[in-house]
């Protein structure tokens, strides 16, 4: 009986090294792939919230000052809900792109957009630190001063973060699954 277990366990393992093999682990290509889809799928998502804003009321004078922090919360629900789904999205193309390690492929598909915006940040503010003024002097500002919304936008902020990587983590399980389920309808 003992024996038996062994062999069982033996094979299964030999099974699980195949798999790894096969699939293959991090995929560069599938993660920028990734990348590039959760970015477009958050640009879209986001006019789509904006235009819903729009129709509620929500712009240049249709709303009191008082109302700013309520539309400040509920924008940045929309705000996080919509960067859950871009890095779903994202992280289930990395994942089934990939084949293996799917989880990971997604959790790397924040991160790299991370990484992405952080050089592109310091980019712009080396070009900008060189040029003059580019602001212009008539832009508007909040009715309010803006220490008002920091804990709105702390919370949010951190939201977004989480959001990013578990959205990436269930994304990229989910597209690995796919082949799971190839796998096994081939085997049968």
């Amino acid at each position: 009986m003992a024996v038996s277990s062994e062999r069982e366990r033996n094979g299964n393992d030999r099974v699980v090294r195949e798999q790894a093999q096969t699939r293959g682990g991090v995929s560069f290509v599938s993660i920028i792939t990734g990348v590039v889809v959760a970015i477009g799928a958050f640009i879209v998502l986001t006019a789509i919230l904006g235009g819903i804003l729009a129709a509620m009321g929500v712009a240049e004078g249709g709303i009191s000052p008082n109302e700013v922090s309520t539309a400040g919360v509920g924008a940045g629900i929309g705000l996080v809900i919509v960067q859950f789904l871009a890095y779903f999205w994202g992280g289930y193309t990395s994942g089934r792109m990939a084949r293996g390690s799917g989880v990971l492929n997604g959790i790397l598909v924040p991160i790299v957009a991370i990484i992405l915006v952080i050089i592109l940040g310091a980019i712009v503010t080396g070009i900008t630190s060189s040029t003059t003024n580019l602001r212009p002097s008539d832009v508007q500002q909040l009715p309010l001063p803006l220490g008002s919304l920091s804990d709105i936008g702390t919370v949010v902020g951190i939201a977004l973060l989480v959001a990013m990587l578990v959205a990436g983590a269930l994304g990229g399980a989910l597209g690995q699954r796919w082949h799971t389920k190839l796998e096994k309808r081939d085997r049968a």
